[in-house]
């Protein structure tokens, strides 16, 4: 009797890394029937001795199964702890940003698109998103400068001026204010594009 207790507990002890794998490998595959996969993957966060980016990615499901049903504090929560466990991840601080902005908590959002910046500079979803929170506070100015668009041209001076114009503050403007304002600045393009070659 106690040699059969012993082996069940052995087989036990062995399975438990195999069933751990295949919850790790169904929590991460996205093609996985979505039930079985949040399943999974609270298996995958239930288990302490899985750690690290396996952990990371399960809470980040998690989150994301939150975030579907506009449970922001959950998604937060995990959002968080998918971020305890893999540190290095921007996508996870980026991702608590949504749920917080989702819940109207503008400055929780902007301190974790801050965080993503300090961890990731270039880190273009953190712009976005604080353009987004700027753009919803009819802070116009701020927000054009998030969206930052390196090595294509945009648009995006000729709205800072616009935005800067006292007519067009006041509204002031008809169908000819961009023609007039194109013809009044024009002046001062020319000189910045002539101080700019002198400078190269």
């Amino acid at each position: 009797m106690l040699r059969a207790l012993f082996v069940v507990v052995v087989t036990l002890l062995g399975a438990g890394p195999v069933l751990a794998a295949a919850d790790i490998d169904t929590c991460r595959d996205p093609a996985s029937e979505p039930e079985a996969r949040l399943v999974a993957c609270s298996a995958v966060t239930a288990d302490d001795t899985i750690t690290g980016k396996p952990r990371a990615a399960a809470y980040q499901v998690i989150g994301d199964s939150f975030m579907k049903k506009r449970d922001y504090d959950s998604a937060i929560t995990a959002f968080g702890k998918a971020h305890d466990a893999d540190p290095e991840n921007v996508g996870y601080v980026n991702s608590r940003g949504i749920a917080y902005s989702s819940k109207g908590d503008d400055e929780h959002a902007l301190a974790d698109y801050d965080l993503c910046l300090q961890m990731r500079p270039n880190f273009a979803s953190a712009y976005n998103n604080r353009g987004i929170i700027f753009l919803r506070k009819l802070d116009f100015p701020r927000a054009l400068d998030e969206f930052i668009i390196r090595g294509v041209k945009t648009t995006i001076p000729l709205h800072r001026i616009i935005m800067k114009d006292p007519n067009f503050r006041r509204g002031r403007y008809s169908t000819a204010f961009i023609e007039q304002l194109m013809a009044s600045t024009q002046p001062l393009v020319e000189e910045k594009k002539a101080n700019e070659r002198a400078a190269a």
